[in-house]
């Protein structure tokens, strides 16, 4: 067998070393194994550390101060997943080594951990390609901003930006030092203080740009009107490869980013908008923003999902390619009436694509059960099923099919053409043929109708209909 192994080349033993190495289920430090075999593999894969992509990877329990001499100066990726307070002194001296540090994640960070470890990295990194801060949850109140200072203003080779619960006002700076940028998160910001005209001027650089989240923590986030004085005309922002953009916030705020978005490859978008007192909800720049978009083009199904504290609604692309391209658009709202007429806003207003949708599936949440009074009156219903003028299929869970029938008796009843034209079938999560109460009601329902129209009642299993949404970012 030594002979045999002998007898490869080192190009051969490269080969072999690479694919190793790339397998899933090797990590950042299996290298070791391999240079410890022979002093000749040794020296193939630290003559080749830059084709394998040698890293050191460092944790808090990586006596950093005493073994990194040992390796050669290869680049360093610093890791900390765990709630410790043990042993961030080995964090802090790895970050020190700012010349080699080419990734830090940093979670569950104390307040007291974040100062030690910002007060270290307010110089270049000239390697580093990914950085992911998180504080812990129960921090994100009021923090101190990250300073001006932060990464020396300069980040050139930085792929991946993740800030979970830290403000930085300075960012806007930083991002012109990182032209090749795919993934900026700010997520959990509890005092964005960037203006929407300057996040702009920032995105307009980021061509390389693939994922965007702009979510802010409060769910009473700063809201923004646009000046009286109309500004000096700005030129478009192109971003051509983006492909996810989540937003939470206020929509004043996310109108003036879209008003002037153009991004030609995006397959997902979430808003996620906070309850406003005069439950506005005019968003006609979100509505253009999905028009000029080639994904979210005539789809065929929507999905409305009505729980205890939130209304959503979510539009498959009929395009789509692996199950993740879709729009979702989210309002924080826990009274019942308020939810439904926020969500006639949306579906009126935000949502321009929803005449050529031929299934719409209402449900609530199965855990907790949704508690909402009968009594919702008729018109609501119509105002939330008016844009769908194209809907051949309309798919009821157990709780909202007795909630909505009076109104499309009503509907029916009194031949109000506009809403629902083209509807043919009904699919009720609870509805059985043997039970004489339920089917009566809905007979009653569809032979209301008096245009000659045929339409249908059947079950619906719910379970085989599930929407699983991509929550992956």
């Amino acid at each position: 067998m030594t002979a045999a192994i002998d007898i490869l080349t080192e190009d051969a033993l490269l080969e072999i070393f690479e694919f190793y190495l790339d397998d899933d289920d090797t990590g950042y430090n299996d290298w070791h194994t391999l240079v410890h075999v022979c002093q000749r593999w040794r020296n193939i894969v630290f003559g080749s550390s830059h084709y394998l992509d040698l890293q050191l990877l460092c944790t808090p329990t990586t006596p950093v101060r005493v073994s990194l001499h040992i390796w050669p100066p290869l680049p360093i990726t610093i890791y900390d997943e765990h709630d410790s307070t043990s042993n961030f002194d080995n964090v802090i001296a790895a970050i020190e080594h700012n010349d080699r540090v080419c990734e830090v994640t940093l979670e569950h960070l104390s307040f007291s951990q974040l100062n030690e470890a910002v007060a270290r990295m307010e110089q270049p990194f000239p390697e580093l390609t990914y950085l992911e801060l998180r504080t812990k949850p129960e921090m994100w109140l009021p923090l101190p901003s990250l300073p001006s200072s932060f990464l020396g203003v300069s980040a050139p080779y930085l792929i991946v930006l993740k800030l979970f619960g830290i403000p930085f006002p300075a960012l806007p700076k930083l991002l012109l030092s990182t032209p090749d940028l795919e993934t900026l998160f700010l997520c959990n910001i509890p005092d964005f203080k960037i203006p929407p005209n300057v996040m702009l001027g920032c995105l307009s650089a980021l061509t390389c740009l693939e994922k965007l989240c702009i979510d802010f923590y409060s769910f009473r986030a700063p809201l923004y009107s646009p000046p009286n004085r109309p500004s000096r005309r700005r030129k478009r922002v192109f971003l051509p490869v983006l492909r996810r953009f989540l937003f939470t916030g206020s929509s004043g705020y996310v109108e003036h980013l879209l008003n002037w978005i153009d991004a030609p490859l995006l397959g997902r978008l979430v808003i996620n908008l906070f309850e406003e007192e005069e439950l506005t909800y005019d968003t006609p720049q979100l509505a253009r923003f999905i028009s000029r978009t080639p994904m979210f083009e005539a789809p065929i199904e929507a999905r409305v999902f009505i729980e205890s504290g939130a209304i959503r609604v979510v539009i498959p692309s009929s395009k789509r390619v692996d199950d993740s391209e879709a729009i979702t658009v989210q309002i924080y709202c826990t009274e019942p009436d308020r939810q439904l007429w926020c969500l006639a806003q949306v579906c009126r207003t935000a949502l321009p694509c929803l005449s050529t949708v031929e299934h719409l599936y209402i449900s609530d949440s199965i855990l907790p059960p949704l508690d909402w009074p009968d009594d919702i009156e008729n018109t609501r219903w119509w105002d939330l099923l008016r844009p769908f003028t194209a809907l051949k299929n309309l798919y009821l869970s157990e709780a909202f099919a007795p909630r909505i029938a009076p109104a499309l008796q009503e509907l029916f009843r009194e031949s109000v053409t506009e809403v629902l034209p083209k509807l043919q079938n009904i699919f009720l999560e609870d509805f059985q043929p043997s039970d004489p109460a339920k089917t009566a009601i809905w007979q009653f329902v569809t032979g209301s109708r008096v245009d000659g129209h045929h339409m249908t009642v059947a079950h619906w299993d719910r379970e085989l209909c599930t929407w699983e949404e991509d929550y992956e970012w």
